[in-house]
């Protein structure tokens, strides 16, 4: 079925969601959606965080720590380039991190947060909006 994107809070807009449904996609699957999102980004004039939610896949393509780096990259001036990851495979995770307890990962003008769950994200999302 591959990726869906959509607004997590279609008022505000300051949530951008990218949805892995299913066990059938792949990466291009994942880049095809998120450059069609981005044309949603041109009549928005504030900054938009990114939730990258994997947890109804049991499947990763390929590649998966290359393709992670990307999640939430300020590909237009509104993303913060801040990612916050539903459900990534732990090993990948603990590839990324270097094996730190922090599920946290921070390069460039990039910071992926990772969590298990949407409660998870929810949270992260309500520390970002508070400035934490």
């Amino acid at each position: 079925m591959g990726f869906e994107y959509s607004w997590d809070d279609d008022e505000a807009q300051t949530v951008l969601r990218y949805t892995a449904v299913g066990d059938d996609w792949n990466w291009n699957d994942y880049h095809k959606t998120v450059r069609t999102a981005l044309f949603a980004l041109h009549r928005i004039g504030h900054a938009v965080d990114v939730v990258v939610d994997l947890s109804d896949t049991d499947h990763l393509p390929g590649g998966a720590v290359a393709h992670v780096r990307s999640f939430g990259k300020r590909q237009n001036p509104n993303l913060t380039g801040r990612a916050v990851v539903i459900g990534l495979d732990r090993d990948i995770e603990r590839t990324l991190t270097g094996g730190s307890d922090e599920r946290v990962l921070r390069f460039g003008e990039q910071i992926l947060y990772f969590v298990d769950d949407e409660a998870s994200a929810q949270k992260v999302l309500a520390a970002l909006d508070s400035g934490g």
